[in-house]
Order: structure tokens, then C-alpha cells, then sequence
């Protein structure tokens, strides 16, 4: 932790040191100061804009990270914020499959049922992740969870299964 207070104070704060601080201090357990250098170092990718593979990669890194701390710290509020503010950055187009479904799922999370729906339906390609369809299924869209089940090979249409037998 040291080393990594002395890198941000010399470097100043830029993207990689801010994110060996928010590391350091969640290994920690100070999920506050952690934070606080993740908003600070996604403020700072997001501002350079990456188009390339790494650049969107490590933005979504950034936010993923985050998630998980603001569910530990049980703040759904903040947590939907941070993927409004993601969905706001794709100004109105689809979003990626990851994106809509963190995005529902922090909804549902604060009670949001409609606009988690809405979130869910807006990514690019029809999800194909397990988690999608359970969350489609909770929010009351059944035919929309079935074909995300079906996709991600959960359940197979016609098929019967209980347990291990057919």
C-alpha cells in the first residue's frame, strides 16, 4: 500500500497508479478510499475515449470492479448509477450484452422492475448468458427467459428434465 501512495503522489494519479491504489486498498478492506481511486481512474479512461480491444476493456474492468464493491457495501442506488452512466455513454444506441444485463440487474436491485426490462432489451445481440434469462424470468418476461435459457444451453425446447433423468 506504501508503494502505491507513493507511485500516485509521484505520478500524479494517472489510470494505472490510481488502479494499483484502488487494489491495494481493497485488499485491504478500505472499500471506501478503494472506490475512490476506481471512480478516479474510470474518470480518467473514460475521458480518453478507447475504441481499441484494451481501452474498452479496461473501462469495463473499472465498473465491474466497482459493482462488486458497492454490493458489498449493499448500495444499489449507486450501483445503478454507474451502469446509467455507462448506458449514457452508448448515447442512445444498443448496448453491449455485459453492459445491459449489470445495468437490469442494478435496476431490479432498486426496484426498477420496467426500466430493468428495458435494459435487458436493449443490448446489441440477444443475450446468450444464463444470468439474463434467470433475470428476464424474475422481472415476468417468460418468453424472453426461455430464449435466453435456450441460447445459453440451460434448457433444451420439448425436452423434459427432472434432475438427471429425462
Amino acid at each position: 500500500l506504501a508503494a502505491a501512495k507513493t507511485a500516485a503522489y509521484v505520478g500524479g494519479g494517472d489510470l494505472t497508479t490510481l488502479t494499483q491504489l484502488g487494489e491495494a486498498y481493497a485488499q485491504r478492506n478500505q472499500t471506501e478510499e478503494a472506490l475512490n481511486c476506481f471512480r478516479q481512474a474510470l474518470d480518467l479512461a473514460e475521458e480518453e475515449n478507447p475504441t481499441d480491444a484494451m481501452g474498452v476493456s479496461r473501462i469495463h474492468g473499472l465498473r465491474m470492479t466497482m459493482d462488486e464493491l458497492l454490493r458489498r457495501l449493499g448500495r444499489p442506488r449507486e450501483r445503478a448509477t454507474l451502469w446509467q452512466r455507462a448506458a449514457a455513454r452508448a448515447a442512445g444506441e444498443a448496448l453491449d450484452g455485459r453492459t445491459s444485463l449489470m445495468l437490469a440487474a442494478a435496476l431490479s436491485d432498486v426496484g426498477e422492475p420496467e426500466a430493468a426490462l428495458a435494459a435487458l432489451r436493449r443490448a446489441k445481440e440477444p443475450h446468450q448468458d444464463s444470468r439474463a434469462g434467470i433475470l428476464f424470468a424474475t422481472l415476468g418476461d417468460v418468453p424472453a427467459a426461455v430464449d435466453t435459457l435456450a441460447r445459453a444451453r440451460w434448457i433444451e425446447p420439448g425436452r423434459t428434465v427432472t434432475y438427471d433423468r429425462e
